[in-house]
């Protein structure tokens, strides 16, 4: 059970050079055209860097890496999750808990992704709402989530119910709509995050009201909203409760809303009255194939319908979940999509997905996967790749430098760990920069001096194409002459091969 959040906010480390910039808390109010540092909010018609009117658009991944409860095997019985399944969930879940640095900056670096979407159990979260005893699912969200943030990106965190999550069943059928076990997962986490914007809260995964409610339609906004039964004072059975509910435990986060059918529909949708500030809406438009205007070989409802003009009327949008392979069809509409419908209405694209059995379109060595079981021939994932570098704005992206985790002790900084992450040019040219040394020091509160502390152990690996993983280590810091504590400042030198560098500054506490 998690009464209270003893956690720290999140630090982001601020790129400085020559003498030391004041550090920015991720979540803080000044404004900054960066998301991973300053957050995001829900504005006019899109998202926008918090506490300015510039647009966000994220591209990024959906991932299962801390999907899957492992500790609580019980509730996978429950389901009848087979072994093979829990083998291959296992699997995902070591390498994103393991090597968070690795998968976050090959999101970063070799897709160019800003934003990643972790979907989170309700069911082993709503069990350790209600158990007196240790958190340990709910510390490894809480864990790789504030690893992501610190290495810069914009995090949305997915609350769902399938199969992947062991959510138990309600009358031998998936939990289609929020209930008190929604909540109860919340409450693990969102008070954690309350003072960090770069965090997204999207509030259930793909509600379908007709799967619980007798409505005989494929979707129905007061089901949806307030419940079978449509009335808002009778607890947490719709998506509007739970947003208000969820909005007490986090003022200041965006809350997202999946649309019906499994967020496959925002047709005709009016947003109630009674929605939370500081709202935006997920769609996962799969079935793409229907066009624009509903005259594409599907022949279905069209983009407009679904969800355009939900943003045409102003409201933020993100497409939280998306791949080719799910229709297998029709590559010039997912085009289309992908290229022009979605930039153009200022709609962010998570690639579903990187890690999820039988629909993972990244690589071993994180290149896309272009073929699947379902889908031979096409998947999205080259589609995407080439989309996110499209945004790229020319040129070889600057390398990656952040404070990956600091340990304390006795109110000291005892261990840092810094990552470090480069990709060579596009037609491989030039190759990823080498880092030489890594310079740990400290300024000190108030004096304004800077003192070396430590030079740094290096592990230097090629995980993907053309890029170089490298991580600095130190330890035992609390006992040195000159230590960190809250106040002070801690300052990463990077030395390249060729004479580069660069430093970035890192407030501890």
């Amino acid at each position: 059970m998690r009464v209270l959040s003893h956690r720290l906010p999140v630090a982001s480390a601020v790129l400085i050079a020559g003498s030391v910039l004041a550090a920015v808390p991720a979540g803080a109010e000044e404004a900054t055209a960066d998301p991973g540092v300053a957050g995001v909010a829900a504005g006019s018609g899109s998202l926008v860097v918090a506490g300015t009117s510039t647009p966000y658009v994220p591209q990024g991944f959906n991932s299962v890496g801390i999907l899957y409860p492992e500790e609580y095997p019980q509730l996978c019985d429950s389901i009848g999750m087979n072994q093979e399944t829990r083998d291959e969930l296992s699997d995902v879940r070591a390498a994103m808990v393991n090597d968070t640095a690795e998968q976050i900056l090959a999101m970063k670096t070799y897709w160019n992704a800003d934003a990643v979407r972790f979907q989170v159990s309700q069911g082993a979260l709503a069990l350790e709402a209600t158990d007196p005893g240790p958190d340990p699912y709910t510390d490894t969200v809480l864990d790789v989530v504030a690893q992501a943030r610190a290495l810069g990106m914009v995090v949305i965190v997915s609350v769902q119910t399938q199969t992947y999550g062991c959510t138990p069943r309600v009358d031998g059928d998936q939990v289609k709509l929020p209930n008190e076990d929604t909540l109860a997962a919340w409450t693990q986490l969102a008070p954690s995050w309350g003072d960090d914007k770069g965090i997204v809260l999207e509030i259930f995964n793909e509600p379908q009201s007709k799967r619980p409610c007798p409505t005989g339609v494929d979707w129905s906004w007061p089901e949806w909203a307030y419940g079978c039964d449509t009335d808002p004072d009778t607890g947490i059975d719709g998506m509007v409760p739970l947003g208000l509910a969820v909005r007490e435990l986090a003022p200041d986060n965006v809350l997202l809303f999946d649309g019906d059918n499994n967020a496959g529909k925002f047709n005709d949708f009016v947003p109630p009255p009674e929605m939370p500030d500081n709202s935006a809406y997920a769609v996962h438009p799969y079935f793409y194939a229907d066009g624009p205007t509903g005259d594409g070989p599907a022949g279905g409802e069209g983009w407009d319908d679904r969800f355009g003009h939900l943003q045409d009327s102003g409201e933020a949008l993100v497409a939280t979940e998306w791949n080719g392979s799910a229709s297998c069809r029709e590559p010039e509409l997912a085009a289309e999509l992908v290229q022009d419908y979605l930039p153009a209405h200022d709609i962010g694209l998570f690639v579903h997905s990187w890690d999820a059995p039988a629909a993972r379109l990244v690589s071993a060595t994180y290149e896309p996967v272009d073929s699947v079981t379902k889908c031979p021939e096409f998947t999205g994932a080259s589609l995407a790749y080439d989309q996110f570098w499209s945004q790229a704005a020319g040129g070889d992206p600057a390398p990656e430098v952040h404070v990956a985790s600091v340990g304390m002790s006795g109110g000291s900084v005892d261990a840092v760990t810094v990552a470090m992450a480069d990709t060579g040019s596009d037609d491989g040219a030039s190759g990823p920069l080498e880092v030489r040394s890594v310079l740990l020091l400290v300024q000190q509160a108030g004096t304004g001096r800077t003192t070396a502390v430590t030079s740094m152990s290096l592990d230097t690996t090629e995980p993907w194409a053309n890029g170089s993983l490298t991580l600095a280590t130190a330890s035992g810091l609390a006992d040195r002459r000159i230590a960190a504590s809250s106040g002070d400042v801690l300052i990463v030198r990077v030395r390249y091969s060729g004479g580069e560098s660069r430093e970035i500054a890192y407030p501890v506490g």
